[in-house]
């Protein structure tokens, strides 16, 4: 029976690194030092040293990464946050949290915010006498989204990232951070994952920082009064220490994600009714490979892959702008391309641990769906 391809392999990670992750584990249940302390700020400095910033903040989970930056930065009630209709649903619920509206504006054909749609959405609001709080772009699939940080530096208006999907990568060729908070999440699916949830914040804001710093733990109220409302968000010092390990193996994983896009995207070339994605440039960090299946058979694709034993996932399915917690946001223009997209997207494996042989069932399986071009 042939071995089904999944779009993460947990079993050959824990094959290759079982062993080391372990001795990580068992040193922190021997320490007895289990929420922050030691580990947790080793973690933190490697990941700052990794891409490039002077600081990196570690909490429970992306979710609460993105909520307590917005807060940190000032943003509450009454706030305008510019951000994308297509990414995982915290990216809007996390302005919602803080009390702000989600203001949507397009994307390109590759996912990422649409740096014209932006400048235009922005003017919009301006002369609307409601100018922009801050701008939320999501870095989808791992490839950063270019063009945004300028038009926001125009308006005056700070960047918030969400790099929960583009841990490792650079932002505008810059490292994740320097143009502006940058939210990692350490979900199990993503390129570095935990044991279970995770979050971080990447800043070169040192007043941000210590400001994040409070927030997580009750305000920092164990360490005098509370500088403000808090919450708990710590991350373990056992999913620092799994993070740790992972940590050091990360170029090398992110190497071989960009070899298997490579493959993929020379094995799929001149389909009909198949778009691939643009190559990973050297500051991506491929963290999913998503096709967009334009001749309507993109569920009929993912029957036909599932029947061959090879996984397959639709992100995302539907519009951020149309979920009902939404109803009451603003769409700034039509989001025409976002929505072609949900109809379109289709991500299949590229973890690095894709042999050869599997690489070309996957090629073949996606193949013997469409004609070959002229």
């Amino acid at each position: 029976m042939t071995a089904r391809i999944a779009l993460r392999d947990f079993a050959a990670i824990d094959a290759e690194l079982g062993d080391e992750l372990r001795a990580a584990v068992s040193a922190v249940a021997t320490s007895g030092r289990f929420i922050l302390g030691e580990v947790v700020a080793d973690f933190e400095a490697a990941m700052a040293q990794h891409h490039g910033v002077p600081e990196a903040v570690a909490l429970a989970s992306g979710t609460d990464a993105l909520i307590l930056t917005l807060e940190a930065s000032g943003i509450g009630a009454g706030d305008r946050v510019v951000t994308t209709p297509l990414s995982f649903v915290a990216t809007s619920e996390a302005i919602l949290r803080v009390g702000a509206e989600p203001c949507f504006v397009d994307v390109t054909p590759e996912g990422g915010m649409s740096p014209t749609a932006l400048a235009t959405g922005l003017d919009q609001l301006r002369a609307a006498g409601e100018p922009a709080a801050a701008v939320l772009p999501t870095h989808l699939f791992g490839r950063s989204a270019d063009g945004l940080v300028e038009v926001a530096a125009a308006h005056r208006i700070p960047v918030i990232h969400d790099a929960a999907q583009a841990v490792g990568a650079r932002i505008e060729g810059r490292p994740s951070g320097a143009t502006g908070p940058a939210c990692l999440s350490f979900s199990p699916s993503k390129n570095l994952g935990a044991w279970g949830d995770g979050g971080m914040v990447l800043s070169d804001d040192p007043d941000l920082v210590a400001d994040l710093r409070a927030r997580r733990e009750h305000g920092g109220w164990a360490r005098g009064p509370a500088r403000c409302v808090g919450v708990n968000s710590r991350l373990d010092a056992i999913q620092a220490a799994v993070l740790q390990v992972k940590l050091r193996h990360l170029a090398r994983h992110d190497a071989a994600r960009h070899r298997v896009a490579g493959a993929l995207l020379a094995g799929l070339e001149g389909l009909v009714g198949l778009e691939l994605p643009a190559a990973p440039r050297p500051h991506d960090a491929p963290s999913s490979f998503t096709l967009r299946v334009t001749d309507g058979r993109r569920d009929a694709l993912a029957s036909a892959l599932h029947d061959a034993g090879i996984e397959s996932r639709v992100y995302y399915p539907r519009l951020l702008a149309d979920e009902p917690t939404c109803a009451q946001a603003r769409r700034l223009d039509d989001l025409v391309t976002a929505r072609r997209l949900t109809a379109q997207v289709l991500t299949i494996p590229s973890h690095a641990y894709l042999d050869d042989g599997q690489i070309d069932r996957i090629i073949g399986a996606i193949r013997s769906h469409f004609p070959a071009g002229s």
